[in-house]
């Protein structure tokens, strides 16, 4: 959040992102909106973690589980081949450090004062509407909650049309208020779309967590 992402945006031409996250993907955007402040024009954390939670590490040892003697393995090495490894422990080693336990970036939220959008399944099984609570209580600037029933970690792939309405409504509310240049980059018509070819999502930035441990 403090050096890859700067680098990937810089690398991308992109100066005012919108930055849409899942699982630790949202953790990150959160922490980058609140390291820095006046970049992000907005935020959607879909399922993001705030603080460690009793449920998080007994999901996340419940994946070990399934990764280790399961079909879990086989699934993630669809996209990630060789890496599969160490991608896997990459993410769930760490969480389960004991040091680890009783992480919190709560303390950083009031620095986060762009538009937020907090997206999360009811039924979540790496986090309870806590989470939830911790970031609207905690960030200073405008918030969006959008709780999805009958839903658990990924929203975007368990209730795909409740998930994009309430992101493309977001962005919307960020048009109306003037926090997005219209048209993008604030160029002519030719000259904004091969600034979106060379930029595969405009200035909407992606952080997921690996396809899919939910």
């Amino acid at each position: 959040a403090e050096v890859a992402l700067p680098e990937i945006l810089a690398a991308c031409g992109i100066e005012k992102p919108i930055l849409i996250g899942h699982s630790d993907g949202g953790s990150i955007a959160l922490h980058y909106a609140a390291r820095y402040p006046e970049s992000p024009v907005g935020v959607i954390a879909e399922a993001a973690h705030v603080f460690g939670e009793e449920l998080t590490l007994s999901s996340i040892r419940k994946a070990v589980l399934a990764f280790e003697t399961g079909s879990l393995r086989d699934k993630l090495a669809r996209y990630h081949g060789k890496q599969t490894e160490s991608m896997f422990h990459g993410w769930a080693d760490i969480w389960l450090l004991p040091e680890n336990w009783g992480w919190s970036m709560e303390a950083a939220l009031p620095s986060i004062s762009c538009p937020l959008l907090v997206i999360q399944g009811e039924n979540d099984e790496y986090g309870t509407l806590a989470q939830v609570d911790a970031i609207v209580r905690g960030v200073t600037g405008r918030t969006e909650t959008l709780i999805i029933p009958d839903c658990a970690h990924s929203p975007h792939l368990q209730a795909r049309e409740a998930t994009l309405e309430g992101m493309a409504a977001f962005i919307g509310s960020l048009r109306l208020q003037g926090r997005i240049l219209c048209p993008p980059y604030g160029r002519n018509q030719s000259q904004n779309r091969a600034a979106t070819r060379d930029r595969p999502h405009g200035n909407h930035t992606f952080l997921r967590q690996s396809e899919t441990i939910a």
